[in-house]
């Protein structure tokens, strides 16, 4: 009798323990019949630029866990796992093979240097990557990389464009540009993109100084003479609050100008360089401020209130970064849930995640508003329009210029 009790027992354990290995089970992927399914992420938490980019974090953690608690994906539990680079390249590819190992079936870099270290690898392990900050050089021929948002090349073409045509007055001659920041990819990006922009259109603006620092340095003083008379000039963030400051005690004058990044860095630059230095700089911004009220900056608050409510103000002081960081998170949630619907989580791999990816359209109530974005197989950066903000120190905060979206010029 006892032998054939411990035979029943022994069987029941083995059906238990075989039950826990199937997938979706408990040891496979989540309880209850649900999978789980990992993204990594490579971001800078604790380094130079990490005063934004935690931002960013911030929001692909919120929009994972509204879609974990809201079930937006049934039978599927996303997990995020992040790797901080603290803003050194060297870091970029143990970060990457550490994503790997953590199952991560995509990634989303943050900084443009990284995406650009690991395109190679991408592509021979079909990992896609969703560039945060992407490139137009990333993206010329761009393999496993997804931008997004707007490649810095075009994002500053387009402010350009839009102060030829609305901000500047042509009586007092074609306005000089200068621009200056660290020697990194995405603010050599701009200086290419505005270097390129005033070659074909000599008649709109001349670029007479051209500024690049090494990454990390916070003394630009030796280098801010040739920017001196320039009507206008770019500063690539975060180097840009070092910048304007020391531009600005020197008694120099112009309007400051930047990309999508640098309205990421509103608090920081207002406490650096005070309002008064950033009156009048001209910033574009792919996702709106928090004056506004559209669909995007709604669901940011909303998620705020749900997931950070004690720091929903502190957020919104710092910048742009978490609600342009929801946007570009939904974009990749959708294209996790389109390609899990079509070849089931037990089948997800990197290759179903591409294919969803350059069939993605941008559809659902945040995007209301604007015409629809999506990939293509040779399209990959998601962004096709945006606002443009004056700082404004009367009002110690940004002020739409634009007069709403603006079309990103056309890839060259």
């Amino acid at each position: 009798m006892m032998r054939t009790m411990k035979i029943v027992v022994v069987a029941l354990l083995a059906l238990v323990l075989a039950a826990m290995l199937l997938p979706g089970c408990g040891g496979g992927g989540g309880g209850g019949g649900t999978r789980t399914i990992t993204i990594g992420e490579i971001n800078d938490l604790t380094g130079a630029g990490s005063s934004a980019m935690q931002y960013l974090h911030f929001a692909l953690q919120d929009v994972i866990r509204q879609y974990n608690d809201e079930g937006l994906i049934p039978g599927v539990k996303i997990k995020l796992v992040t790797y901080d680079d603290r803003a050194d390249p060297a870091r970029a590819i143990p970060g990457y093979d550490w994503c790997k190992q953590q199952g991560a079936k995509a990634v989303v870099p943050g900084y443009a240097h990284v995406t650009e270290t690991l395109k190679p690898f991408a592509e021979t392990d079909k990992v896609p990557l969703f560039a945060q900050a992407p490139t137009l050089s990333m993206l010329e021929d761009p393999k496993w990389v997804f931008g997004l948002s707007e490649p810095g090349e075009l994002d500053i073409q387009t402010l350009l464009k839009w102060i030829s045509e609305n901000d500047w007055d042509y009586s007092k001659g074609i306005p000089k540009i200068g621009f200056a920041g660290w020697s990194e990819s995405n603010t050599i990006a701009f200086g290419d993109g505005i270097i390129e922009y005033c070659q074909a259109h000599p008649d709109e603006f001349d670029c007479v100084a051209k500024v690049y620092g090494p990454e990390g340095i916070f003394n630009w003083s030796g280098y801010l003479d040739s920017l001196k008379g320039c009507d206008f000039v770019f500063c690539g963030a975060p180097a840009g609050g070092y910048i304007i400051k020391q531009f600005t005690e020197k008694g120099y004058h112009t309007t400051f100008i930047g990309g999508a990044g640098q309205g990421s860095f509103v608090r920081f630059l207002a406490e650096m360089d005070g309002w008064a230095a950033l009156d009048g700089m001209l910033s574009t911004f792919p996702a709106g401020w928090w004056s506004e009220t559209s669909p995007v900056i709604n669901q940011a608050k909303e998620l705020l209130q749900k997931y950070r409510a004690g720091e929903a103000e502190d957020i919104m002081a710092s910048g742009n970064c978490y609600q342009g960081g929801m946007q570009s998170a939904y974009v990749v949630l959708e294209i996790l849930r389109n390609a899990i619907v079509e070849v089931g989580p037990e089948n997800l791999d990197g290759q179903a995640i591409y294919n969803a990816a350059v069939n993605y359209k941008t559809e659902g109530t945040i995007w209301e508003g604007r015409p629809q974005w999506g990939f293509t197989e040779t399209h990959r950066y998601i962004v096709g329009a945006e606002e443009v903000y004056e700082w404004s120190a009367e009002k110690k905060d940004l002020i739409m210029a634009s007069n709403g979206w603006v079309p990103l010029v056309e890839q060259p």
